[in-house]
This record gives structure tokens, sequence and C-alpha cells, in this order.
């Protein structure tokens, strides 16, 4: 339970915020960091977190607020009213049919390369698609949360079904070829 009085030391090594980062985004990547699941980091840090049954809503979890996030602060030096922050725009917060994303928003991170993060507004009702990259749409399932509970294993799926969709648009690219070459000479 949170606040159940145990003395914690700050973890060494914990991610910024980026901005307009979802909570469960920066908890992932903080759990991927040391390289456990959200669960376990969730459950060692005794945050009562709601990450939905079996992980499947983490990527939209909630901050905690209040004690919470004081607790979570003291644990990762950072401010509890950034961590609370993180909850102002983020959507339901609980699990979903599925979870859309923009792959190139997800991975082409401009305040710093090597760090890739899930956006709130993604987790907001009514997001359909990025304007700059339309193309680049995509959707986890909640079963896919459960299996990948860390950031790196988030990406490295979303990486895998990248590529089987840029394979598949080549490969729809070089049947139009063949069709239009056998049409052009009939």
């Amino acid at each position: 339970m949170p606040g159940s009085g145990a003395v914690r030391s700050i973890w060494p090594a914990v991610p910024g915020i980026m901005p307009g980062e979802a909570f469960g985004s920066w908890f992932g990547r903080i759990a991927a960091g040391y390289g456990l699941d959200v669960l376990a980091l969730a459950r060692a840090a005794d945050l009562g977190l709601d990450l939905g049954a079996h992980a499947r809503a983490w990527i939209a979890a909630h901050p905690p607020m209040g004690s919470g996030a004081r607790m979570l602060s003291a644990l990762t030096g950072i401010a509890a009213e950034e961590i609370e922050r993180m909850g102002a725009d983020a959507g339901p917060g609980r699990a979903t049919h599925a979870y859309a994303y923009c792959f190139r928003c997800l991975v082409l991170n401009p305040w710093d390369v090597a760090a890739p993060y899930w956006q709130r507004r993604w987790l907001q009702g009514g997001w359909s698609g990025c304007d700059e990259h339309p193309a680049e749409y995509d959707e986890l399932r909640p079963s896919h949360l459960q299996t990948h509970r860390n950031m790196s294993r988030l990406l490295k799926l979303a990486g895998q079904r990248h590529a089987a969709r840029v394979r598949r648009r080549r490969s729809n690219c070089d049947e139009m070829r063949v069709v239009s070459t056998v049409r052009g000479h009939h």
C-alpha cells in the first residue's frame, strides 16, 4: 500500500519525463532500465498503481496523486508536481480495445534520440492518426501490453510490426508493377 512507511533510497537511474509523455511510458522506461516489467517495479515500489488486469493497460496508467506522487518523487528524484502533471490530459487510464500510435513519432524523439516514448495525446479519445505521418498509424491491443511489460519490449514489438507493414507495402507495390506491366503488354 502506498505510504507504508518503509524507508527507500532514490533509484539511481531514472530517465527524465519527455514533453507530453504518458505516465505509463515513463514508468515503462524506468522498468526497462532495470530489466523489470512494470508490474514488478510497481510492486517493488509499493505504489498501488492501477496497471489494469494483468498489466493490460500499463501504457495508459494514470500517475499516483498526493502521497503516492510524493513517494514516487522520493524514489525518482522527479518533482511530485511534474509526476502529477502527466495525468492532466492522459485519457481514460483504463484498458481499451486498442492503443493507437504513430510509429514515427514514437521512435523519433526530437529531445533525445535514444529515448522513444509514448505520447499522452495518443491515449485521448478520438485520436485517429498523425497529421505529419498519416501512413504510420498503428494500434496495439491490451494483450500486447500484457506480454510486453516495459518500453523496451513494447518498442521492439512496435518495430517488428512496422517492419512487417513496410514489407507488405513493398510486396503490394511489386504486385502492382507486375500487373501494370502485364496489362501494358496486351
